[in-house]
């Protein structure tokens, strides 16, 4: 019997502008590709299925204003570890945010987010360089 190969290729999305998400966005990995941060809206918890899935890579500089993830309610809920270690903490994290704000000045290009929704929650996990590069509300 020969081999059996499934496409294990990522579906790659540059963002350079405000973007609303669509279900059928599961499974992409999002590039953060512009000097000036823009909203990112999540799909509602209503219009989501079970297991979406995104990733978000810092790919540029922000120059001039904060990236945003937001979700329509305070769905948002885990955290990211910080390689710095200059305030002493293991990174921030929520139980329960409407907002996510990649922070300006504080990011680092390859930072990423990772979010996996279950039916109720978007649940994040990541890594950034510095601290303060990701805070909630």
């Amino acid at each position: 019997m020969g081999r059996v190969f499934f496409n294990t290729r990522k579906n790659i999305v540059s963002l350079g502008a405000a973007y609303q998400m669509l279900d059928s966005d599961s499974g992409s990995v999002f590039i953060l590709d512009a000097a000036a941060g823009y909203a990112i809206t999540l799909p509602t918890v209503a219009n989501t299925t079970d297991g979406w899935n995104a990733k978000f890579i810092v790919g540029t500089a922000f120059a001039t204003t904060d990236w945003t993830i937001t979700a329509s309610a305070a769905v948002i809920k885990g955290g990211v570890n910080e390689l710095e270690t200059d305030t002493g903490d293991d990174g921030p994290s929520s139980t329960g945010a409407t907002n996510m704000h990649l922070e300006l000045a504080a990011e680092t290009i390859g930072d990423y987010y990772e979010l996996v929704f279950d039916g109720t929650s978007y649940w994040l996990s990541g890594q950034t360089v510095a601290d303060g590069a990701l805070t909630f509300s």
